[in-house]
């Protein structure tokens, strides 16, 4: 499926979840079922294989979702792309889907990589001073890479912010072997 398609499919989703006020939830809901399906092999086979009729598929289907406490929105869309045999795109569209309503409610996920977790206040101003430069509310992931040695690198969409001490010595040994 091209991005194309699956930010279409997304768009029309998060107008309707905006609409009904569910645009949060489902889309953790759209982001769960794709996990779940990236997951489990054989969910995947069941619910795309074209030889088990679409009743059946749908039944598996609503069960799974309804056992998981998905939102009826979020079982409508999914049946409708096994309607259109889009399941295997799931994923795509979950991203996209997540992509747009983060940018409907003015808002961006960061990423923050550090050697060892940091503790809630040096997060939290992190978070503030990346909500002062992009003016927008900022909702941040940490993730920990021993391989960093010290500092912290922030990614936010497609920026980087690195202040990682491996950088700035790769720097320094740059700036040294040019002079």
């Amino acid at each position: 499926m091209s991005a194309g398609l699956a930010r279409r499919y997304a768009k029309a989703f998060v107008e309707i979840a905006t609409e009904k006020g569910q645009a949060d939830a489902v889309g953790a809901d759209l982001l769960a079922f794709a996990e779940l399906l990236e997951q489990n092999h054989e969910l995947r086979v069941a619910l795309e294989n074209p030889a088990i009729d679409r009743a059946s598929r749908k039944k598996l289907l609503d069960e799974l979702l309804r056992k998981s406490g998905a939102q009826p929105l979020t079982g409508r869309f999914v049946e409708a792309l096994v309607d259109r045999d889009r399941l295997n795109h799931a994923r795509e569209i979950a991203h996209a889907y997540r992509a747009l309503a983060d940018e409907a409610a003015g808002r961006v996920r960061a990423e923050v990589t550090s050697t060892e977790p940091l503790d809630d206040a040096r997060l939290g101003r992190i978070r503030q001073a990346l909500e002062r430069v992009t003016g927008k509310r900022v909702l941040v992931s940490q993730r920990v890479d021993p391989a960093l040695l010290a500092g912290v690198v922030t990614r936010v969409g497609s920026w980087v912010y690195d202040g990682s001490l491996r950088t700035q010595m790769k720097q320094l040994r740059d700036r040294l072997l040019e002079g």
